[in-house]
């Protein structure tokens, strides 16, 4: 649910269906609950309604957002102190969710792209924000052994289609952002700067010429909401030129634009793409 100030999220572990779950045969199907996104018919209609006005009636690139991921949604299902052991214990456990998440998403995004993928370019993947503040949350080996193929099968959908894939992927993330590039993903957000390892230098030398970055812009956690606006500009300019040489990069600040920052700084930081943005 959403904070009065409608900048957070608060996650509250009052409905964890697999908490307890030892085995797979614990995990027979998966509960209808209502962070698990469904597309009913009368959503589908308004989407292909709106997406086909947009196509025709603007020169916009038009994204769409199917749903969740599967990483997240896992620890929702199991919890994180069981998530976290079955990664040691059991990952028949761990397997079973994904299979389940894997089965109700390939339907969702099924019908999705029925219903949209003629007029969207951009598909994203949501809900797999891998890494905190200070580093990964799973060990690279486990989600590649456990989380990868699926996700490859959704970006594999998608691109069936004609359309780019995005995925969204917060924190420390380094070691993953080649894998997203084997499996197919063309772009990533929201690159954030101001965790551990995600030099944006480093980031566009390595990774510029086969992933699009859609972040990296400004710093929401520490410059955005606190410097001054002559600081903020400095800041966006030096990040758009580091990563706009041969494109591959649209400009967001990282996440969300927090409750304090002051109006002239937002100001401050489109003024300064404006006058950054031309090759």
């Amino acid at each position: 649910k959403r904070t009065p100030s409608a900048c957070y999220f608060d996650h509250l572990p009052i409905y964890v269906p697999f908490k307890d779950a030892k085995k797979p045969s614990d995990m027979k199907e998966l509960p209808p609950h209502h962070w698990i996104p469904e597309h009913s018919k009368a959503k589908l209609r308004t989407l292909r309604k709106n997406a086909k006005w947009l196509y025709e009636n603007t020169d916009y690139a038009i994204f769409g957002m199917s749903g969740a991921g599967i990483f997240e949604m896992a620890i929702y299902l199991l919890g994180f102190e069981n998530f976290f052991l079955s990664l040691k214990r059991n990952k028949g456990v761990i397997e079973r969710a994904v299979e389940l998440l894997l089965e109700h998403n390939k339907g969702e995004l099924r019908k999705y792209l029925d219903a949209v993928g003629d007029y969207v370019q951009v598909v994203g993947i949501g809900g797999e924000d891998l890494g905190g503040q200070t580093g990964p949350f799973i060990d690279p080996k486990n989600w590649r052994e456990l989380f990868k193929p699926s996700i490859k099968e959704l970006v594999d959908m998608i691109k069936s289609r004609g359309c780019y894939v995005m995925i969204h992927s917060c924190g420390s993330i380094k070691p993953f952002i080649q894998d997203f590039i084997d499996i197919g993903i063309d772009v990533w957000n929201p690159v954030q700067i101001s965790a551990k390892d995600m030099d944006p230098r480093e980031l566009k030398k390595e990774f510029g010429d086969e992933i699009t970055f859609w972040g990296g812009g400004c710093d929401t956690q520490h410059v955005l909401p606190f410097a001054p606006p002559e600081k903020v500009k400095e800041h966006v300019k030096e990040l758009v030129e580091i990563f706009k040489p041969g494109g591959g990069f649209v400009f967001n600040q990282v996440h969300n634009v927090q409750p304090q920052t002051p109006p002239e700084n937002i100001v401050a930081m489109f003024e300064a793409v404006n006058e950054a943005r031309k090759y």
